[in-house]
């Protein structure tokens, strides 16, 4: 496995890039997971020159959640190009798969943790994937705590409510529609997340 899939610090631009290109075509299209607008959030990485700038954690879980489909695809392009390998071999990628990542996804939960009560939807975004990345390592207790994060967030932020009517984003002024559209999928993945962790307990 390559040494920057088990850093903690974030690869060059070039390298970012290509693991949310992985993110958006493997995991953002999963359980009401895709409350990003793509382009929009795409165009902060438009130059080379520039370090990843991520106060949220949020680009560290999601190349955390890439990394995995990234080796997979790495590893699996090596060995079909090797001539020498053997059956033994074709299984060591996924002995290691959800190793990919896991430096990423320790530092976004320190920012998560940095950031506590921070009324940023970055930053309950950055919660949902934690919490999406924690499930899919077997840490289920994370999980389950985050979760509880999670719900309160979306409470502060109060993405429950529609703040006027104006739903379709026409007044002057208004918030765009594409942010505007953003917060509600957030909304109703973080709705989906809570009937999903309560295991069918009413309380």
């Amino acid at each position: 496995m390559p040494a920057w899939l088990l850093s903690r610090t974030l690869p060059p631009v070039h390298r970012v890039r290509e693991l949310l290109d992985m993110y958006f075509a493997r995991v953002h299209t999963v359980r009401c997971l895709g409350f990003l607008h793509v382009p929009t959030f795409m165009e902060r990485f438009q130059d080379d020159g520039e370090a990843c700038e991520d106060p949220s954690g949020l680009v560290h879980i999601m190349c955390a959640l890439a990394a995995p489909f990234y080796y997979a695809h790495a590893a699996a392009s090596s060995s079909s190009s090797s001539s020498s390998s053997s059956p033994e071999d074709g299984l060591q990628p996924s002995t290691r798969f959800h190793e990919a990542g896991r430096g990423w996804a320790a530092t976004a939960m320190e920012r998560m943790l940095a950031n506590f009560g921070s009324p940023a939807v970055e930053c309950l975004m950055a919660a949902v994937l934690l919490h999406e990345q924690h499930l899919r390592v077997g840490d289920h207790a994370k999980a389950f705590l985050v979760s509880g994060i999670v719900a309160r967030h979306v409470q502060i932020l109060q993405l429950n409510v529609e703040h006027d009517g104006d739903v379709l984003c026409e007044r002057p002024g208004a918030i765009p529609w594409a942010v505007e559209e953003s917060r509600r999928r957030l909304f109703w993945a973080c709705y989906l997340q809570d009937a999903f962790i309560e295991c069918g307990i009413d309380q």
